[in-house]
């Protein structure tokens, strides 16, 4: 089906050769029909789903409607109803509405945005993996993300997952507190949740070919310090920095986790290869485990 943009530019076409310039007002008329932030957000939701679509197999292509329903069934695990229902709406409007011989078809998005709000969708695991670490690092490659975004992405989750950072700990890193070593990354915190008074602590990470180059390379674009900035240079914020790991997450089909779950889920990785219980806590500052 063409989309709703090449059916506007299809009647505004269809308005000249008829001799008639309102091709503004078919614009207006069309675009207006919904409020500007629930076009925005219309968006934000259909560009996950062409993102999934266009990052796999032909047959993702193939009928929208079915792959809407696989897109939502992979959506489901640890994503609230109302997002996966924002997507429905927005696919309807995108479509110009529900046809009726699409019936069955929309019925089933529905129930499973009905599954998803009764709460009858798969439980979401409280911590990550090392297996969910592996699968998001190994697919951010294929993101459409510029390489600076997966690189930060990438730097971000192993300081979660194996430095055993809070997330604020990991968007307040600087240039000046990462130290090459021969095995490891020394990495200095100079103030976590635990440590007000800004005494510092270290933490060692161990090197490995492409977290050396993403860490390498978001460290010399830093402009104002930051090792994890935004696209000004400046701090990232913890919230934004969230927002960015659930994205991923979408991206690559793994439930939705949190940056607390990759920390909790980091160091039950570590406990469970046999790291003494006092050095995981001292590595994740923690007054017990």
């Amino acid at each position: 089906p063409r989309s709703r943009d090449e059916v506007v530019r299809s009647l505004i076409d269809a308005a000249y050769k008829m001799d008639e310039r309102v091709g503004g007002r078919i614009r207006s008329l069309l675009g207006g029909a919904r409020a500007p932030s629930t076009v925005k957000a219309y968006k934000s939701a259909l560009r996950s789903f062409r993102e999934w679509q266009s990052s796999g197999p032909e047959e993702r292509r193939r009928d929208e409607l079915a792959s809407a329903a696989v897109f939502l069934a992979r959506r489901s695990n640890g994503v609230e109803a109302t997002s996966l229902a924002t997507f429905v709406s927005a696919l309807a409007y995108e479509r110009f509405g529900r046809k009726p011989e699409e019936a069955m078809e929309w019925a089933i998005l529905d129930e499973m945005v009905k599954a998803q709000r009764r709460g009858t969708a798969a439980n979401v695991q409280e911590f990550a993996s090392t297996q969910d670490v592996r699968t998001l690092l190994e697919c951010l490659p294929r993101t459409s993300w510029p390489q600076w975004r997966k690189d930060r992405a990438h730097v971000l989750l192993m300081l979660l997952f194996y430095g055993l950072l809070r997330v604020s700990e990991a968007v307040a890193l600087r240039a000046g507190d990462v130290e090459a070593g021969g095995e490891f990354w020394t990495l200095r915190i100079r103030k976590s949740k635990t440590d007000q008074e800004s005494k510092g602590s270290s933490i060692y990470i161990g090197r490995e070919e492409r977290f050396d180059a993403a860490l390498s390379r978001c460290s010399q674009r830093q402009i104002h310090g930051y090792v994890l900035a935004t696209t000004e240079g400046r701090m990232w914020s913890p919230s934004a920095a969230a927002s960015e790991v659930r994205k991923i997450c979408v991206f690559t089909g793994v439930r939705s986790l949190s940056p607390h779950s990759f920390r909790r889920g980091g160091a039950t990785s570590a406990l469970d290869s046999g790291t003494d219980v006092n050095a995981v806590r001292r590595r994740g500052r923690w007054a017990s485990l």
